[in-house]
């Protein structure tokens, strides 16, 4: 509250610098997680020493969850961490699959790191991140046992989107010889599993190498087309965005040399972002929902069945908004809008919003200096609620009727 109203009244060009030039990658420390070395050793003996790994696994998991949740929720920058969280949902990588959580740890640091940087160092990174390779296969990519997995993603959701079979196919050829050492968190590049002949891809004929791809794909204004339409479902709207408005962002991009700054100044400066913002046309998110509920509702308690630590609590709440973080459905990552709302999600918003609200004592809302249903109304709500709460009504009364209001669930 008090973040916003120091900047209630100042120039929107002022506020949109300041956000996107945000540089401040704080989080909690991280937990400590157990090494591949203990993971092996384990597997390898079986028994009752595997079912203790088994265990920890699932621990460090958990423990790697909440972790994240709670640096969203005490950020001092939310952005930085909605921007990690954005990057998780393209740049995809999932923990079942891997099953190795500091491969997690070490990659959402990474995102972290370039949440609002360099786009260029960003995309070479994940071409070489550990996690994102054993993801997709990336390092069972060999000469003369191609696998074309991480190729394909990288190309059609991840950069340029449009692509043949016989590009796909230069392309997992360049890749070959990229192998992950799990032990030491590292990728390297070894000529010996390369691919020693000539690749024809995006104007070059040559022996081709992964930070060859990088480079032409950079090169390629698809690639910054592809993330601006990201960033309009992001920021702006679930409707299919103007090509006009979105080739004048990625021209901006490409032109700041792909500086993810600069893009999203582009963003939020643009007439369409705030014409969209006066709808309130698409539902939140569960990161919005939860952890947003959880920031502008400073003393909600959060309810904790027994048997349930607030770390499991949290990861609970969470999944059953249907999102699993580290855990993407599949290599395109979550839905956005509506999509969110199913059967099983959409009684589990009410239910959660429900408990926090009659979890909340008499005397609430301590740190949240405002009272009157009105005021209540501008920090809750981007859409009127369908119905405003009489201002005779107790703090807990008026917060528990507004966050069931459905347009509470709207942004």
């Amino acid at each position: 509250w008090n973040v916003i109203k120091r900047w209630e009244g100042r120039p929107r060009d002022e506020v949109v610098n300041h956000l996107a030039h945000l540089n401040t990658a704080w989080t909690l420390p991280p937990p400590s997680l157990a090494t591949w070395s203990s993971w092996l050793y384990a597997l390898k003996v079986g028994g009752e020493e595997q079912k203790r790994a088994k265990a920890r696994l699932d621990s460090d998991k958990l423990a790697l969850k909440s972790w994240w949740i709670k640096t969203m929720l005490k950020t001092p920058t939310p952005l930085i961490e909605r921007m990690t969280l954005f990057w998780h949902g393209h740049f995809t990588s999932s923990l079942n699959r891997v099953n190795q959580p500091e491969l997690f740890l070490q990659q959402n640091q990474l995102f972290r790191k370039y949440a609002l940087g360099d786009f260029k160092a960003l995309l070479k990174a994940v071409v070489y991140n550990p996690a994102m390779l054993l993801y997709l296969d990336g390092d069972a990519n060999k000469m003369g046992a191609s696998n074309e997995n991480f190729a394909r993603e990288l190309l059609e959701l991840y950069t340029i989107g449009d692509y043949n079979e016989a590009q796909m196919r230069q392309v997992t050829r360049a890749l070959t010889g990229l192998e992950v050492d799990r032990v030491g968190k590292v990728t390297r590049f070894n000529p010996a599993t390369h691919d020693p002949g000539i690749m024809s891809f995006g104007g070059q004929t040559k022996n081709l190498t992964p930070d060859d791809i990088v480079h032409i794909l950079l090169k390629d204004p698809r690639t910054a087309q592809n993330i601006a339409r990201k960033f309009w479902h992001e920021f702006v709207s679930v409707r299919k965005p103007d090509p006009i408005v979105i080739k004048s962002w990625a021209g901006r991009f490409m032109g700041a040399d792909y500086q993810i700054s600069e893009l999203l100044h582009a963003v939020l400066s643009s007439k369409a972002f705030w014409i969209e913002q006066k709808k309130a046309s698409r539902y939140k998110a569960p990161a919005e929902l939860l952890v947003g509920t959880l920031r502008t509702l400073p003393s909600i308690r959060i309810p904790i069945p027994k048997g349930m630590t607030l770390e499991s609590r949290l990861v609970a709440l969470w999944e059953s908004l249907g999102q699993s973080l580290f855990v993407p459905p599949t290599p395109a990552g979550w839905p956005y809008g509506e999509e969110w709302l199913d059967p099983q999600s959409l009684p589990a918003r009410k239910n959660m919003l429900a408990g926090f609200s009659n979890a909340e004592s008499n005397n609430t809302m301590q740190g949240l200096p405002v009272s009157k249903s009105k005021d209540l109304i501008k920090w809750l709500f981007s859409a009127p609620p369908q119905e405003i709460p009489a201002d005779y009504l107790s703090q807990r009364e008026k917060i528990h009727k507004l966050m069931q209001d459905p347009n509470y669930q709207l942004i």
